[in-house]
């Protein structure tokens, strides 16, 4: 039960190009808003889960198949001072075309006397990776100086052993 505009991305994201994703809450107010939502369910009915008190202290987590993230699992909450909590992740994206990353939210709640950590999905986020030739190419140039270099090294043996075989056959003539 978030707003859209609390999570912020760039415009556009290209492969293998970095960027940040930032999550901007104020826990208490989700908090309660969550247990408000409990509190009125009916008994049975469960919120992604979630049949007891949250308590505070949550941590964040972003999660997506074609990404590497950097510092990956849960993250505990880093305070502003405008009593926003704010989770921040750098993110590559490996994969071109549509790609969905994950947004997790770890809850500690009070139930029966303990407290277990539930994990509820608080967003999903669509988006498309663009093309990107330059960071590929980046990314793969030592690669393609390694193969050029051992062509041409068998290139120049195998003309070397040509040249060599075609001298001694004009000399045993």
């Amino acid at each position: 039960p978030v707003d859209h505009s609390v999570i912020n991305l760039p415009q556009a994201v290209k492969e293998l190009q970095s960027f940040n994703v930032a999550l901007e809450l104020d826990t208490k107010v989700l908090i309660k808003r969550i247990n408000d939502i409990i509190d009125k369910s009916s008994h049975g009915i469960a919120l992604q889960g979630l049949t007891a008190q949250v308590l505070p202290g949550m941590q964040a987590e972003i999660v997506g198949v074609n990404f590497q993230i950097d510092q990956p699992g849960p993250h505990v909450e880093l305070f502003s001072n405008n009593r926003q909590t704010l989770w921040t992740w750098d993110i590559i994206p490996k994969k071109v075309g549509r790609q969905s990353l994950n947004l997790l939210l770890h809850l500690e709640t009070a139930d029966g006397g303990q407290q277990p950590r539930k994990v509820v999905e608080l967003a999903e986020i669509q988006m498309y990776v663009e093309h990107n030739p330059e960071a590929w190419l980046k990314q793969n140039a030592w690669w393609m100086i390694l193969i050029i270099i051992v062509m041409g090294y068998l290139i120049v043996k195998y003309r070397f052993i040509f040249s060599k075989k075609q001298t001694q056959q004009e000399e045993s003539n």
